[in-house]
């Protein structure tokens, strides 16, 4: 059931009030970006993109990238599951130290969340270059 916002909530509660659906934001988002992940390395793998792009090594290189940004991306996601279960916790807290002590740790898987999709961009961006180089010719 989603709990809507009053206009007594402060800042703590409304940032409670968002923690498990932003959770499930991100397990969507991090599911996604395996799908993309999937799709470029197919794409790499095809006889169809030594056609449009040549540049046998870059496309190892971008293979290896892809490899390594999906073993980061994966371990995200189990570890938003698992803080989305461990979440759950937060319903029980009864003092504002409790509160504070999920709220922290929320912050921080946040930030490190956000750091990975930076690097997800980054290399899509090198995807994106190596594909348009190929489809320029």
């Amino acid at each position: 059931m989603k709990e809507h916002v009053q206009e007594h909530h402060n800042d703590l509660e409304l940032i409670r009030l968002e923690m498990i659906p932003e959770c499930e934001r991100w397990l969507e988002k991090t599911d996604f970006i395996n799908r993309e992940i999937n799709f470029f390395r197919m794409l790499l793998f095809h006889n169809f993109m030594a056609k449009i792009n040549p540049n046998v090594e870059a496309s190892k290189m971008l293979l290896k990238q892809l490899d390594d940004l999906q073993d980061t991306n994966t371990s995200h996601l189990k570890a938003i599951r698992q803080f989305r279960n461990k979440l759950e916790g937060l319903r029980e807290c009864d003092d504002v130290a409790c509160e504070n002590l999920y709220l922290g740790e929320y912050l921080n898987f946040k930030e490190t969340l956000y750091e990975h999709l930076e690097d997800v961009q980054k290399v899509k961006s090198l995807l994106y270059n190596y594909f348009g180089k190929g489809l320029e010719k």
